[in-house]
């Protein structure tokens, strides 16, 4: 019996701590707080917004099937700018996009993910759209970030290039 959990005696022994131990608790409680609130007032604020988008590059690939259509030419594009992004690489990703620096900097990340869409066979068949996610720390630059956006998709070397060579295929084939 002397090993039988008294529950009165825990509960007492509890209370006894923690009015004992009143002020250090209630200040361990108290600066919680304050440094939450204080953190929260402090830490710089940032926007987020999404976008489903689609890309005639894919088209440039001779993709006979459209669920095979892939948008991933465009999402890697994209994706290569948030490298520039975690690099801090400001005048760079102002080159690309043909944005100002203080505009680029103002760029928290950039993402882009292939779409997919589940059939009932709960296949995974991928969409002809992707989606773009931007995170920035002022909600005014999400129009430059659009123009800029397309600034970088019409002068990419690497686009031109494979556009080009489309055409050049395609008046081969027609002749």
């Amino acid at each position: 019996m002397n090993e039988d959990i008294n529950i009165k005696q825990t509960f007492t022994d509890f209370v006894n701590f923690i009015s004992r131990n009143k002020i250090i608790l209630f200040s361990f409680i108290f600066f919680g707080i304050v440094s939450v609130v204080i953190y929260q007032n402090l830490k710089p604020s940032y926007f987020e917004t999404q976008a489903i988008c689609m890309s005639g590059i894919a088209e440039y690939e001779r993709i006979e099937q459209l669920e095979e259509l892939s948008q991933r030419t465009a999402v890697d594009l994209i994706n290569h700018l948030q490298i520039n992004v975690s690099n801090k690489d400001y005048s760079e990703l102002s080159s690309l996009m043909n944005i100002s620096l203080d505009e680029s900097k103002n760029i928290k990340s950039v993402e882009a993910e292939q779409l997919y869409q589940q059939d009932m066979n709960e296949k995974f068949y991928a969409l002809n759209k992707f989606e773009i996610r931007l995170s920035v720390f002022d909600n005014k630059i999400i129009k430059s970030f659009q123009s800029g956006l397309i600034y970088y998709f019409n002068n990419n070397t690497f686009i031109k290039d494979y556009h080009s060579q489309y055409k050049e295929s395609n008046e081969i084939i027609n002749k």
